[in-house]
C-alpha cells in the first residue's frame, strides 16, 4: 500500500506509520479469516496478538526505510530495514516452527514426552521476547518519531499559504 504514496514526500515517522497501518490491516485481515466462533475468538486474539505485533512493527519499519528512500536517497537504510523486518520475522517464524515439530513426533506417536523439549521450552520465550521487544520498539519509536512540541505543523503551514 505505500507504493502508493510514493510521490507523497513522506518523512519517516509518516513511513512508518502508514507501514504500521498496512501492517495493522494485514493482521486484521489474516485473523479475520481464520473462521473461528465466537467462543473461540477471544483465545484466538490472545494468541495472535503477537502476530499481529510482528506484522505492525516490521512493516512500520520496512515503511520507514522506504520513506526515507524515496525522500533522502537513504537506499542503505530501506535495505537495513527490509533486513531487520526479515530476520525478526524469519525468527519468529522459526521458533513457532520449530516449537511444532518439536510436538509433533510425540503427538503422532501417541507418547506423552515430547521429543525436542528444548524447543518446547526454549521457543515460547524466544516468540514472547520478541513480541515484548517489538512493543518497546513500537513505543520508544512513537516518541522518537514525533516531532517536538511547539513545532510547526507542516500541513498547518501549507494551508496558511
Amino acid at each position: 500500500a505505500l507504493w502508493l504514496l510514493a510521490r507523497r514526500n513522506l518523512s519517516g515517522a509518516q513511513g512508518f506509520a502508514a507501514g504500521a497501518l498496512s501492517g495493522a490491516g494485514f493482521a486484521l485481515f489474516e485473523n479475520v479469516t481464520r473462521g473461528v466462533g465466537a467462543e473461540e475468538w477471544t483465545l484466538l486474539v490472545l494468541l495472535r496478538s503477537g502476530t499481529a505485533l510482528l506484522h505492525i512493527f516490521t512493516s512500520g519499519l520496512v515503511g520507514y526505510g522506504m520513506a526515507l528512500a524515496w525522500r533522502e536517497r537513504a537506499y542503505l537504510k530501506l535495505a537495513l530495514a527490509y533486513l531487520a523486518a526479515v530476520a525478526l520475522h524469519g525468527l519468529w517464524n522459526g521458533s513457532v516452527v520449530a516449537m511444532a515439530l518439536a510436538v509433533l513426533p510425540a503427538a503422532l506417536e501417541g507418547s506423552a514426552a515430547p521429543v525436542g523439549l528444548y524447543w518446547v521450552a526454549a521457543g515460547p520465550l524466544v516468540v514472547l521476547t520478541l513480541a515484548v521487544g517489538m512493543f518497546a520498539l513500537l513505543l520508544w519509536g512513537n516518541r522518537a518519531l514525533r516531532p517536538p512540541v511547539g513545532a510547526a505543523d507542516p500541513a498547518a503551514m501549507a494551508d496558511t499559504e
